[in-house]
């Protein structure tokens, strides 16, 4: 089993690295829970990152998608699974760390106790208020901005925050996905 989440350039995300059977079961056992489990809606954050683990592809995903995505598989698995299901969720659970540890440059207590607040939470509980969070982390464009806004963002993501922070959450409310859209034949400009 090998398995690596490279951080991106730009600060935005990461690059999924591993062998092809490792990233094709996580892609597996991502499809299933947003197919079969009451935790996943069948269009939301376990599809979503499920496509980011297709063996043809390599691309990069942002640090939403993936924090919110491995939430909610976690959660929708538990800790009572099989133990191949349980050693892939814990072995990106530990590439999430190391990496967003490596960008932000904290320890992992700092990034334990922002990731700890999301245990149990679903596609139910996170709605779709994490595609807002998302955009604004490609819109800030540059990898100096992405790293001093990602923590305060992955802070965002819990509904209680936001409920405590409601005049600074206002900023993610008309963002959605139709504002990374650009003409065709030209370069997408808010790479990670």
């Amino acid at each position: 089993m090998n398995i690596e989440f490279k951080p991106t350039r730009r600060g935005g995300g990461v690059t999924i690295k591993g062998d092809d059977e490792t990233i094709y079961l996580i892609e597996r056992l991502l499809t299933k829970h947003a197919m079969q489990s009451q935790c996943c809606y069948e269009d939301g954050a376990c599809m979503a990152l499920s496509h980011y683990f297709n063996p043809d592809k390599n691309e990069s995903v942002d640090w939403i998608t993936l924090v919110v995505g491995i939430t909610v598989l976690r959660t929708s698995l538990g800790y009572n699974c099989s133990k191949q299901d349980h050693a892939l969720i814990t072995a990106i659970e530990y590439q999430l760390q190391r990496a967003l540890c490596s960008v932000l440059k904290v320890d992992t207590e700092t990034i334990d106790d922002v990731l700890g607040v999301f245990k149990g939470y679903s596609d139910h509980t996170f709605n779709d208020d994490w595609y807002g969070i998302m955009v604004y982390l490609y819109l800030l464009k540059t990898a100096k901005n992405r790293k001093r806004k990602l923590l305060s963002l992955l802070k965002f993501l819990d509904p209680i925050y936001r409920a405590l922070n409601k005049e600074e959450a206002t900023k993610f409310d008309n963002l959605s996905l139709t504002s990374l859209y650009y003409p065709a034949g030209t370069k997408f400009e808010y790479e990670l």
